[in-house]
Order: C-alpha cells, then structure tokens, then sequence
C-alpha cells in the first residue's frame, strides 16, 4: 500500500500546488473527491492517508522548493508558528487564494492549533504535523480535539 498511497499523494501534492491552472473551489472539490476514492479503493482511514501525505509533502516536496522556511525554524514547534505567515507568503501572487489559515496558543510542551478554512482538511493538517516533528526529529503526538482545532504535544 505505501507505494501506491506515496503516488497517489505525490499526484495530490502536484494538483495542490497548481491552483493557478483552475479556479480555487474547483480544485478542493476535486482533490476532495479524489482523497474519497482514494479511501475507499484502498480501504483505508483518513488519518491514514493524511499521515503518508504529510509524509511526502513535508519530505519529499516542500522542504525541497519551500527549504528556506524550513532552515529558518530550530524545531518542529517554530515551524508550526511559522505556518501561516508561510502560507501567507507563498500564496500573496495567487489570484483569490484562500490558504488555510492558523492561531495557536502555547500550552508549554503543548500546541492547540486553530484551522481556519472552509477546505474541511483539518485531518490533512494534522499528518502534516506529525510530519513536521518527523522532520525536526521532534516526536509529537497530535490530537483532533474539533473540526476545526487540534493540539500537538511536543515529546
């Protein structure tokens, strides 16, 4: 299965990355029904699969085209603050981009995030969490507290 999961986030990722080439909503709708299949043809959760996409998109791609953000931050829990204004930074030149956006309140070794978005990906945002510490060789432990909120501890 990882093989299989690892391309088909690979695609997911590309699509993710090109909201230039179709309109915004017209993407997440698509890259929706796409993670749906996905599920159901492999017969797997969407904790599941937002765990290998986070994988991928933090290893495999991000920290390539997006580096520098990454070597700005010491460790996982600087990155995770540093999130939004990233977002907000490479999306500034997307016509009407509405990036997801995030607040967080600092708990000491814990982290609640506020997810902001009308995508509903909060899952998504979360194994891109766990892969954030997997990064930074910070172990996390991540938890779904609502749709639109979520806390990282970092271990």
């Amino acid at each position: 299965m990882q093989p299989l999961c690892w391309g088909l986030t690979s695609f997911i990722g590309d699509i993710m990355s090109f909201s230039k080439v179709v309109g915004h909503s017209q993407q997440i709708s698509f890259i929706k029904k796409l993670i749906e299949a996905i599920l159901k043809t492999l017969n797997i959760s969407i904790e599941e699969f937002a765990d290998v996409f986070g994988r991928y998109w933090v290893n495999e791609y991000a920290n390539k085209i997006y580096g520098a953000f990454f070597k700005s931050a010491k460790n996982a829990k600087e990155f995770i603050y540093k999130v939004d204004d990233i977002h907000t930074f490479v999306t500034r030149t997307i016509e009407n981009a509405s990036p997801p956006r995030f607040k967080n309140e600092d708990e000491g070794k814990k982290v609640i995030v506020h997810y902001f978005s009308k995508r509903g990906l909060i899952d998504i945002a979360m194994g891109l969490a766990k892969a954030v510490g997997e990064f930074y060789n910070q172990p996390v432990k991540v938890k779904k507290l609502s749709d639109d909120k979520f806390e990282i501890t970092f271990l």
